[in-house]
């Protein structure tokens, strides 16, 4: 239930989101809008779904939680190396406001988003999240190239990129 969630309390960062990233989140995106996020977690998913109508893309069973008030789609990673594509696109909502990025795990396994653009709607914001590492930073650059959308890239935390 989302009235448990304490962002004072809450375990921040290890390979989840960091308290900045959300308190940005927070500051640019109003609540109750839709939210997507690639790859779910103990820490960004009930932070995300206190605020917002979530949407969570996850390959692994084991971070799916009933207690998590989110839309789980179970999406396991395909001979691509991405998402089963037709699972995230069966679950997605056909609007959203913002698409973050944090998944599939492991560093350089994000660019199949490049090959299924068609899944992030028109006027959606995109965050990705762990630019600290090159492949990420990439990935961001190409995704903006191929969208027509600006970047920028925050530095705190473990750095992400904002396209818009």
């Amino acid at each position: 239930d989302n009235m448990t969630f304490n962002i004072n309390e809450h375990k921040w960062g290890g390979s989840g989101i960091e308290k900045e990233l959300f308190l940005f989140i927070k500051d640019n995106f109003k609540e109750n809008s839709i939210v997507v996020e690639l790859g779910g977690g103990f820490c960004s998913t009930p932070a995300l779904s206190s605020l917002y109508q979530l949407y969570t893309v996850e390959q692994s069973e084991k971070f799916i939680s009933e207690n998590v008030n989110t839309s789980w789609i179970h999406a396991p990673i395909d001979s691509t190396g991405w998402y089963s594509a037709d699972k995230v696109r069966q679950g997605l909502p056909k609007e959203y406001d913002l698409l973050f990025v944090d998944g599939p795990a492991g560093e350089g396994n994000r660019y199949g988003i490049l090959d299924n653009l068609d899944v992030i709607p028109e006027g959606c914001k995109i965050i990705l999240h762990d630019t600290y590492r090159e492949p990420e930073r990439d990935l961001s650059r190409k995704l903006a190239m191929q969208l027509g959308m600006d970047i920028k890239f925050y530095e705190d935390g473990d750095f992400w990129a904002v396209l818009s």
